[in-house]
């Protein structure tokens, strides 16, 4: 499991159901967890992961209702935080002001790479040039996160191969590991991600609809598929 990163939006579907979630997959024993930071200007993002983030921040979410979550996150789980969002939600909640010990990295996704927060975490969709791709490489922290193809997340129907030419590129480069994101499902995605070269991958989409359609039981039957 520590080559699984899984995206859960913060204090989605409320507080308390969200750190049962994360104990699950804290107990599940994955590596990375990936917290969506609530924002309006999702444009990559599907409507599952667009209409959870708004539940969020229709509940209401503040910068210290960030760091409060954080602060316990850290004190209670063994994984490691990465935070992603848009230059939107970077500016909202100030997270270049974010004490660095409370999270891992940060994924901005629209942030220019001369504005980055500290410890970023890049995306390399399948068109970057060779340059730009070096140029990534060269501030990436945690992990080089591959978008397996072109598309939003929870649009694909199937695992896209145009990631393999990236990857190949990465590794031509840098020693950093490559997580492939956008339409990975199951143990079989990330199997075949992995066959293909990438150290592992990210599901996003995937889990919040086994959360939405078949609960918290649901959720832990699901993870065990990885073992």
């Amino acid at each position: 499991m520590k080559n699984v990163v899984f995206y859960l939006p913060v204090n989605y579907p409320d507080k308390t159901s969200f750190f049962q979630l994360l104990k699950a997959l804290d107990e599940s024993g994955v590596g990375f967890v990936e917290l969506g930071i609530p924002t309006m200007d999702a444009y990559m993002d599907g409507p599952l992961i667009k209409d959870a983030l708004a539940t969020v921040m229709t509940e209401g979410f503040t910068r210290e209702d960030l760091i409060a979550v954080l602060s316990t996150i850290k004190s209670r789980f063994s994984f490691s935080v990465i935070l992603m969002t848009y230059e939107s939600g970077r500016q909202n909640y100030h997270l270049d002001r974010l004490s660095t010990e409370l999270y891992d990295g940060i994924l901005c996704v629209d942030a220019p790479i001369e504005k980055l927060p500290p410890k970023p975490v890049l995306l390399y969709p399948p068109d970057i040039t060779e340059n730009d791709l070096k140029a990534k490489l060269k501030v990436n922290k945690n992990f080089a996160y591959v978008i397996s193809g072109e598309g939003k997340t929870g649009s694909f129907s199937s695992l896209s191969s145009a990631y393999k030419g990236t990857v190949h590129k990465i590794k031509c480069y840098s020693d950093i590991p490559a997580f492939v994101g956008f339409g990975l499902k199951g143990p079989t995605d990330i199997e075949a991600v992995i066959a293909g070269g990438a150290d592992g991958g990210v599901i996003g989409t995937e889990f919040l609809r086994r959360y939405q359609e078949d609960g918290m039981d649901g959720i832990k039957t699901y993870l065990t598929t990885f073992h």
